[in-house]
């Protein structure tokens, strides 16, 4: 039987912290640009899935004032 992924995500001071040890400052992930590098790096790990993704991206811009939802 497979077990599945928890990993959580957490916001403590300026850093989201991922799976309780992953830390990543405010200023590193203060741009669109710099998010998606992140999502980039992140999605090559093998603890991280797309909830994870979808979870960090929010969290990141959320933290930052970055409007992510752009219309056309």
């Amino acid at each position: 039987m497979c077990k599945e992924k928890t990993v959580s995500i957490k916001v403590k001071g300026d850093c989201i912290i991922l799976d309780g040890h992953y830390e990543i400052e405010k200023s590193r992930c203060d741009s669109a640009a710099k998010i998606l590098e992140w999502v980039h790096h992140l999605a090559e790990k093998n603890w991280v899935d797309a909830d994870l993704l979808y979870e960090f991206i929010e969290r990141a811009a959320q933290l930052n004032k970055i409007n992510i939802y752009v219309s056309a």
